[in-house]
């Protein structure tokens, strides 16, 4: 290969190490404290509870980080979220 090749081939390596780099500090950052806190603010909104409703389990399905669980009895609603912090699917029905 020629100089200018290696040149470039080391510079796009250093460019691709420091985007993820740079991309991947933002998720290694998320914790389970500022996952549940998401979670209970929109437990929040959505039904004028109170954020100390809310407790987080480890999630019981595969691809689920936290289940947030917010209410008791009849308006217990479950947040499974990833680890990412992203919301999978609301379950605001009651629990069986």
């Amino acid at each position: 290969m020629t100089r200018p090749v290696v040149f470039v081939a080391g510079g796009l390596c250093l460019v691709a190490l420091v985007a993820g780099l740079w991309l991947g500090s933002g998720q290694a950052g998320l914790t389970e404290t500022e996952v549940i806190n998401a979670m209970a603010d929109r437990y929040v909104a959505e039904t004028g509870g109170a954020r100390t409703e809310c407790l987080a389990v480890p999630g019981s399905a595969e691809k689920v980080w936290l289940e947030v669980r917010c209410g008791s009895g009849d308006g217990l609603a479950v947040y499974p979220v990833d680890h990412r912090g992203r919301l999978i699917a609301v379950d605001a029905a009651p629990e069986a």
